[in-house]
């Protein structure tokens, strides 16, 4: 590698991060996307869901989601009895300086979660995950008949056991600790991430294409046809484990 280029190439990854947040900033202003954060609280829990989705990578020394990871982020949505945080991570991170494969693995149980609202009892229960999974309104849920998210293969990467040593650069380090708000990564799942929603016979196409672009996004790639929206999304890093750095 000729002198240089290893700064070069991380000016270029810093500026691409920079691009994709505010791209996705930018879509956020018309359309949330999916927090998960029922799916996470009731299958997963010890997870919060950050943003933006990402592909998971497991020898880039440079990338974000590594435990051990040092990184800024923003609190969208708090906590609550029936999901998890939803955070919005900024361009600004340091990261460990080992690759995720050097990281504790383990595999979980897929789940599927399904919300049915075609009977009055069930649809007040499954109303308020709904809501809370895909930041949907009700008024919008109405043109739903059924929505089924399901977890494949998922698995969590973590600092449990013999952790390598963090080998952060100084100078970033010290930067980002002067700003507020820094989260430490202690783990991450990982997992094909899929969402099939059902529209109701009434709907009409304004309104399933009103509700699919609610739920698109960092996710994947989704698909309209005459009845429904599926959105898929492989090897995506739908939930991590925070902890607030205190300083």
């Amino acid at each position: 590698m000729k002198p240089g280029a290893g700064r070069l190439m991380r000016s270029g990854l810093l500026a691409l991060r920079i691009v994709a947040a505010v791209l996705l900033a930018a879509l956020g202003a018309c359309a949330r996307p999916p927090s998960l954060g029922s799916v996470l609280h009731d299958k997963y829990p010890g997870y919060q869901q950050v943003l933006p989705a990402t592909s998971v990578s497991l020898r880039d020394r440079n990338y974000e989601f590594v435990p051990g990871t040092m990184l800024s982020a923003v609190q969208l949505k708090p906590a609550s009895r029936s999901e998890v945080a939803l955070w919005q991570a900024d361009p600004i991170y340091c990261p460990p300086g080992y690759p995720l494969a050097d990281t504790a693995f383990k595999s979980r149980p897929s789940t599927t979660v399904v919300y049915d609202f075609d009977f009055s009892l069930r649809r007040l229960l499954h109303l308020r995950k709904a809501k809370a999974d895909l930041n949907l309104e009700e008024n919008e849920l109405e043109f739903v008949r059924h929505i089924a998210v399901r977890i494949d293969s998922p698995r969590t990467y973590s600092l449990r056991g013999r952790a390598p040593v963090p080998q952060y650069v100084k100078a970033c380090l010290e930067a980002i600790l002067k700003r507020p708000g820094i989260q430490k990564i202690r783990g991450i799942i990982v997992g094909n991430v899929s969402i099939d929603v059902l529209f109701k016979d009434n709907a009409s196409v304004l309104a399933k294409w009103s509700v699919a672009n609610k739920i698109n996004s960092s996710l994947g790639v989704g698909v309209l046809n005459g009845e429904g929206y599926t959105i898929r999304g492989n090897d995506l890093v739908f939930g991590a484990d925070l902890v607030r750095i205190k300083r």
